[in-house]
């Protein structure tokens, strides 16, 4: 059976309560029970829920770390001058002989005779009788009859060995070349020790004409 015109509209008016009904409930509770802490609209409208305004946050913002920048750091060893260390010396004590002990030589006698150039070839033995050995150096002179010089000749530094007896040997020649026969000729010898703290010691022997040429001295010797 088809509705009729008033029957539908019935029905819609009664849609119409039913849909109103539910909507007042809807709102009523609403309004009972507000959500803690909403603002409530104003007294003579209906009841709303108003947000709370929102508070905005501030981004953060990043800062950049400063840049980097490198200190040159200063070399940390501090040079050291050069220091010079002295060396103590010790004193360097130089031996002084004692006369007592070191001057015990001496000349002994020996014998020479003049060749016909002029030239007398000598041994001369020296003596040390102290018991250390001494360091002694001279001249050999050969001399006329009146004591004035001829000619000469150096005796080189020689050790002498403790008690003992060292020969030197040499030649001393006249700066005039040969003598006259029958003059009376002498020669000289001085020594005396290098450090030079004993006396001298000078022996004179009489130096004759050798015999021969085959005679000790005699020659071109």
């Amino acid at each position: 059976m088809l509705p009729t015109p008033g029957s539908t509209f019935r029905r819609f008016f009664l849609a119409a309560l039913v849909l109103g009904g539910i909507g007042v409930f809807l709102l009523g509770g609403w309004e009972a029970a507000p959500v803690a802490g909403a603002a409530l609209g104003p007294a003579t409208g209906p009841a709303c829920w108003t947000p709370p305004p929102r508070t905005p946050t501030p981004l953060r913002t990043c800062t950049p770390p400063p840049p980097h920048t490198a200190t040159p750091v200063p070399p940390t060893a501090t040079p050291v001058p050069p220091t010079a260390t002295a060396t103590p010396v010790p004193p360097t004590a130089t031996a002084t002989p004692d006369p007592h002990n070191s001057c015990q030589f001496a000349i002994l006698s020996f014998q020479s005779c003049m060749n016909a150039q002029g030239c007398v070839s000598y041994s001369i033995p020296l003596q040390n009788t102290a018991a250390e050995s001494a360091v002694v150096d001279g001249v050999v002179v050969l001399q006329d009859q009146g004591g004035g010089e001829l000619g000469h000749t150096n005796i080189p530094a020689t050790t002498l060995a403790p008690n003992s007896i060292t020969t030197v040997s040499g030649t001393v020649c006249g700066a005039l070349g040969a003598m006259p026969p029958g003059a009376n000729y002498h020669l000289v010898v001085t020594i005396q020790d290098v450090p030079r703290v004993c006396d001298s010691k000078t022996k004179s022997q009489p130096v004759p004409m050798c015999a021969s040429t085959n005679a000790p001295g005699a020659g071109n010797q």
